[in-house]
């Protein structure tokens, strides 16, 4: 026997490759809408990681596919942005990034969000550090930052459909 080949069926080269299904919660119920999501979901490749984040800035969540053996996936979401909200994080010098910080985001209908800043979001991936927030029809939301070292800070009524940048101003 040849030992490349012998090499080839010891290690083995085959992967299986799973039919990618893309599912949207529709109030409790899973309705598959891999049909309606785009090109990017009908590349036949085994894939290892996924990065979100709004790459287009317009507003909605693009994501990056890390597939094994190929180029990475872009899928940038096209369809109609419902109202949302951008929120980036400058930390303390020791800190920077604000890993750790907390933002609260609610409503005036009661209703809340939140987002935590992490150093890591996946295996071979990593999420945009800007925090995204849906916020459907509403045109105001209340917003809170936690800050790593206990500090909370409320910047009150602010609209959406922007990125917002905000410094903690504590420089410790």
């Amino acid at each position: 026997m040849d030992t490349s080949i012998h090499r080839s069926m010891r290690q083995g080269s085959a992967r299986p490759i799973a039919k990618t299904i893309n599912f949207r919660n529709d109030h409790g119920f899973l309705r598959d809408v891999t049909v309606l999501s785009g090109s990017g979901l009908r590349v036949t490749a085994v894939s290892r990681g996924a990065a979100l984040g709004d790459l287009d800035e317009d507003g909605d969540l693009d994501v990056v596919i890390v597939n094994l053996d190929s180029i990475p996936s872009l899928m940038r979401n096209e369809g109609v942005s419902a109202g949302w909200l951008s929120v980036e994080l400058e930390g303390t010098r020791r800190n920077r990034m604000a890993i750790g910080a907390r933002v609260v985001v609610r409503s005036q209908d009661g209703h809340s969000q939140f987002r935590e800043i992490h150093a890591g979001t996946g295996y071979l991936s990593q999420d945009d550090h800007r925090l995204h927030f849906g916020t459907g029809t509403i045109d105001s939301v209340e917003i809170e930052v936690h800050w790593p070292g206990g500090r909370v800070e409320s910047l009150g009524r602010m609209g959406v459909r922007q990125h917002l940048r905000i410094n903690s101003g504590n420089d410790g």
